[in-house]
């Protein structure tokens, strides 16, 4: 039988209701909610005190392209089951808060940092190879992430090209802006 899409929505509220249930019951407030809560605020405060500020709107527009790319993925990868998250800092969001907090942070930095291209590709590498061998293994191990028909390599570079884009994304509107206000005051 292939289902309707009435079918399809009863599914997903059984689902909503379940996720709700084990939510309620397991997760929130569990030391591991604590540490996905610590590790989501904690990166956002640091960064805030050392954020450059002359540069705080090139900064943001990278880091809200990031943002957008790194959620893009991930729904698409829990969607498509091939990762999960068992504790959720929030029910309604269907990815790991580290993705929100400590990934576009610590390529919020390496944009602030490594200016010239061939440093950001450097330092970029380096992140990546950290996420992939070290960060999500870790993750594994602790019980805050889960992979089906997933391996750590297939991140890395996923990891290297999510910041080149964001970065060639930022460069190119404020190229546009630039050449823009260059016509404006002639």
């Amino acid at each position: 039988m292939i289902p309707t899409h009435a079918d399809i929505v009863n599914m997903q509220h059984i689902i909503w209701e379940t996720k709700l249930n084990k939510w309620l019951h397991n997760d929130v407030f569990s030391w591991r909610w604590w540490i996905i809560l610590i590790v989501t605020i904690v990166p956002l405060i640091i960064w805030l005190r050392i954020v450059d500020k002359r540069r705080l709107a090139s900064i943001i527009m990278f880091g809200l392209i990031i943002i957008v790319l790194i959620v893009i993925l991930d729904i698409v990868g829990y969607e498509m089951a091939l990762w999960s998250y068992p504790v959720e800092l929030l029910i309604m969001v269907p990815l790991l808060e580290i993705d929100l907090g400590l990934l576009p942070i610590i390529y919020l930095l390496v944009f602030q940092y490594a200016m010239d291209w061939k440093k950001f590709i450097i330092a970029n590498i380096v992140v990546a190879a950290a996420f992939s061998f070290i960060l999500e293994p870790i993750l594994l191990w602790a019980g805050f992430y889960e992979v089906h028909e997933w391996k750590s390599i297939y991140s890395l570079p996923i990891y290297v090209v999510l910041p080149i884009l964001a970065k060639w994304g930022t460069d190119t509107i404020l190229n546009i802006q630039r050449f823009n206000l260059e016509q404006d005051s002639k």
